[in-house]
C-alpha cells in the first residue's frame, strides 16, 4: 500500500470522525433545546424539577395532612426576612416521554410553598422557594444565612422555629438533565420532619442553586435540658421572660415619651439585657431567649436613632426587624391578656422614676486627635471618604461596629463612621448598641 494511499484512508476517516461528532452534537442541542423549551422560566429563574412520580409517591405524607399547617408566613430577622408565604402551584413538564414536576414562585415579594410538599410540625419536607433578583427579591439575602441560624415560620398565627443545619450551593445552568433531578433531590418528600429553602444564585446571575435546610429547634435541643424543663419549669421561665419583655416595652416606649434621656433609656435597656441572660440555665427556653436578647438589642438601636430624630431608610428597615421580633415573641406571650399587661406597666410607672442628668443626655464621643479624624461610609479603613471630625469637636454616638472598632454617627443628614480609638466617650463602651448588619452595612461587599 503507497503512502498517499496510506494517507488518503486516514483523512477519509478524520472526516468521518468529525461528521459523527457533529451529528451528535446537534442530536444533543436538539434534546437540550427541547427539554429547556418544556421548562418554565420565570425571568431567568428556571424552577428545580423533578420527577412526578417521586413528588406525588403515594407511599409518603408529604401533601396528606390532615392538619392543614400551611406556612403563610416566613420570618428570619438575621436577614430582615419578614414576608408571605403563597402557595406555588406545580406545573406539569415533559421532556422526552418523562413527566416532570416545577413549581411556580410568586412574582411578588413573597416565598412560595410548594403546594405538594409537608405540612408544618409533621412528618415530611416542607419545600419554600423564592426569587433572589426578581419579582420583589425575598430572598436576596438568603446566601448570608449560615447553619445554626433561626427560621421562623407561621401557620395562621401559630409559630414553627427551625434551626439551620444545611447550606449548599449547586451548578444548575446548562448542567445536564441527570444533574439537574440529582439537586432537585432535596425538594423530594422526605422520612424524617425538615423544611428546605430554594433559592438562585449568585446575586447577578441564576446558574447555582442555594439550598438550605432546618430541622424543627425542638429535635435540636439536647435531652438533658428536654429532660429538666417539666411543665411547670417551662412556665414559670415564660413568666420571668415576659416580665423583662415589658420592661423592655415600657423603656423603649412608655419612658421614651416621657424622658429626652435618651442616653439613660439605653443604658437601662442594657440592663435588661443582662437579667435576661442570666435568666434559664437549663436552656429550657432557649430559642425564647436568644429572641428576646436580639429584640432589646434592636430597641436600644431605636432609641439611640431617636437621639437625633432619624428616619432614614435604615430606620424604616430597624423598625420592620421590630416587628419581627414582636411577632415571634407574642408567640411565646400570646395567653397574657391585655389587663394583665397594663398591670405590669403601672407597676414599672410606680416604681421607676428617671433622674435627670446634669451631664448628658444623648452618647457622645469626643475627637482627642490634634488633627481632623476621618469620616467613613462603612466601618473600614479603606471605604469611601465621607469628610472629617475636627479635632476637640464632639458628635452624637448612634451605636458600634459588630467588632467594637468603629462608632456609627450622623454625618451631613446621613450616617458615617469613625475609628473608636480616636475619641473619648461619655458612655461606657459594652452599654452602646451595635449596630445590626442587616440594618446599616459595615462592610465593602
Amino acid at each position: 500500500m503507497t503512502k498517499k494511499r496510506i494517507l488518503f484512508i486516514i483523512g477519509i476517516l478524520l472526516i468521518l470522525y468529525a461528521v459523527y461528532n457533529i451529528i451528535m452534537l446537534q442530536a444533543s442541542e436538539t434534546y437540550s433545546n427541547l427539554e429547556n423549551e418544556n421548562l418554565v422560566n420565570q425571568a431567568g429563574f428556571v424552577p428545580l424539577l423533578a420527577a412526578e412520580e417521586e413528588i406525588l409517591n403515594d407511599g409518603n405524607t408529604n401533601g396528606n395532612s390532615q392538619t392543614g399547617n400551611q406556612p403563610d408566613h416566613i420570618s428570619i430577622p438575621k436577614i430582615n426576612l419578614d414576608a408571605p408565604v403563597e402557595v406555588a402551584r406545580a406545573v406539569t413538564t415533559i421532556i422526552g416521554e418523562e413527566e416532570y414536576i416545577q413549581y411556580l414562585v410568586p412574582e411578588k415579594y413573597a416565598a412560595g410553598y410548594h403546594e405538594n410538599s409537608a405540612p408544618l410540625g409533621e412528618i415530611g419536607n416542607t419545600v419554600i422557594s423564592g426569587h433572589h433578583n426578581a419579582y420583589g427579591e425575598v430572598f436576596k439575602n438568603l446566601y448570608q444565612l449560615v447553619e445554626g441560624d433561626f427560621i421562623n415560620l407561621f401557620s395562621e398565627g401559630k409559630l414553627y422555629q427551625y434551626i439551620i443545619t444545611n447550606v449548599m450551593i449547586f451548578e444548575e445552568k446548562d448542567q445536564p438533565l441527570d444533574v439537574r433531578l440529582e439537586n432537585a433531590r432535596w425538594i423530594l418528600p422526605s422520612e424524617d420532619e425538615r423544611i428546605t429553602l430554594v433559592t438562585c444564585w449568585p446575586q447577578d446571575s441564576n446558574t447555582h442553586r442555594l439550598v438550605i435546610v432546618a430541622v424543627p429547634f425542638s429535635t435540636a435541643q439536647s435531652p438533658s435540658s428536654q429532660e429538666i424543663c417539666s411543665q411547670d419549669e417551662l412556665i414559670k421561665v415564660n413568666g420571668q421572660f415576659f416580665n423583662e419583655y415589658m420592661k423592655v416595652v415600657y423603656f423603649s416606649e412608655y419612658a421614651s415619651e416621657i424622658s429626652t434621656d435618651q442616653r439613660q433609656v439605653i443604658m437601662d435597656l442594657y440592663e435588661i439585657q443582662g437579667d435576661v441572660v442570666e435568666l434559664d440555665d437549663n436552656y429550657c427556653q432557649s430559642s425564647l431567649k436568644t429572641n428576646l436578647v436580639e429584640y432589646i438589642k434592636t430597641r436600644m438601636l431605636q432609641t439611640s436613632f431617636n437621639q437625633i430624630s432619624y428616619q432614614g431608610e435604615e430606620y424604616r428597615e430597624l423598625m420592620q426587624l421590630i416587628d419581627s421580633y414582636e411577632d415571634i415573641l407574642e408567640s411565646y406571650f400570646g395567653t397574657y391578656e391585655e389587663s394583665t399587661r397594663e398591670e405590669i406597666l403601672h407597676s414599672f410607672q410606680s416604681s421607676m422614676r428617671f433622674i435627670p442628668s446634669s451631664i448628658s443626655t444623648s452618647i457622645v464621643a469626643k475627637n482627642t486627635e490634634e488633627k481632623s479624624l476621618n469620616v467613613r461610609e462603612k466601618a473600614t479603613a479603606n471605604s469611601r471618604f465621607l469628610g472629617s471630625l475636627s479635632s476637640g469637636s464632639s458628635t452624637i454616638v448612634i451605636g458600634k461596629s459588630l467588632d467594637g472598632e468603629w462608632l456609627l454617627i450622623p454625618y451631613k443628614e446621613s450616617l458615617g463612621w469613625i475609628k473608636l480609638s480616636y475619641t473619648e466617650l461619655n458612655t461606657p463602651i459594652e452599654m452602646i448598641p451595635e449596630v445590626l448588619n442587616q440594618i446599616v452595612a459595615q462592610a465593602e461587599e
